[in-house]
């Protein structure tokens, strides 16, 4: 794994881990905007609170995230942005930091 992901992602915080366990545990790596709100107990209004961060931070100007089209039911769809790391470095990134707030969403 890039070493500037692996710095990046070790500095955010908790609400952030809990949306990336999402999409690296979603089926094709992908989730909409309502299924984040619903595993996290986010109400809509405030998912961009958990959105924008992974958004706005960059290395070499690529966004850790990006928008994976709109469903019409679900709202945006969102994925992990391959440009910087695979779905499966990710997990393991997140799993080797053994975070219990995070065990629940692994283990799904």
């Amino acid at each position: 794994m890039n070493k500037s992901v692996e710095t990046l992602v070790r500095s955010l915080e908790l609400p952030q881990l809990q949306v990336l366990m999402i999409l690296v545990n979603a089926r094709n790596g992908i989730s909409s905007n309502d299924e984040i709100s619903s595993t996290t107990s986010t109400p809509s209004i405030l998912l961009g609170s958990l959105i924008t961060p992974l958004r706005r931070r960059k290395i070499n100007g690529e966004s850790l995230i990006v928008q994976a089209g709109r469903d019409p039911d679900a709202g945006t769809r969102w994925q992990i942005n391959a440009k910087l790391t695979s779905v499966d470095d990710l997990k393991e990134l997140l799993m080797s930091m053994s975070l219990p707030e995070l065990e629940k969403d692994i283990m799904s």
